[in-house]
């Protein structure tokens, strides 16, 4: 069995957007490879085939990976990543209440892939907190 190429790679996880959206996270998506085994949750946006399907939205793919920050028992860390920089989203819920708290930032892309080379350190090293500008 021959070795799958980087752009291989990159149609089989975002063969879902649009050749134009393709084009967009291609420089991105394809660096992104080499951290596949991190990854617990993925996908990319906005896809064909679904029904909400909006041509004019900016691509991104999502991502989770196992971030040691999860100190809550109900605690998300997702990362959007667009062709231009990426937005982190921390969801929580401090007593299990099922209130949950938001905590937002943004990275650069190059930040990102330092905290991907070096985890198990939370993103918070990586990454500004934005919640101020977000209102």
């Amino acid at each position: 069995m021959s070795k799958q190429t980087d752009k291989e790679w990159y149609l089989e996880h975002f063969g879902t957007l649009t050749k134009d959206h393709q084009q967009q996270l291609e420089t991105i998506g394809t660096r992104f490879k080499k951290y596949w085994e991190l990854i617990e949750t993925f996908h990319v946006s906005p896809q064909v085939q679904s029904k909400n399907f909006n041509p004019d939205e900016e691509p991104y793919f999502y991502v989770e990976v196992k971030d040691p920050s999860k100190v809550h028992k109900v605690e998300e860390v997702c990362f959007y990543c667009y062709a231009d920089r990426i937005e982190v989203k921390n969801y929580f819920d401090f007593n299990q209440s099922n209130e949950y708290w938001l905590d937002q930032y943004k990275m650069t892309i190059e930040n990102f892939f330092k905290y991907l080379d070096q985890l198990p350190k939370g993103f918070h090293h990586f990454a500004e907190c934005t919640n101020e500008e977000v209102q």
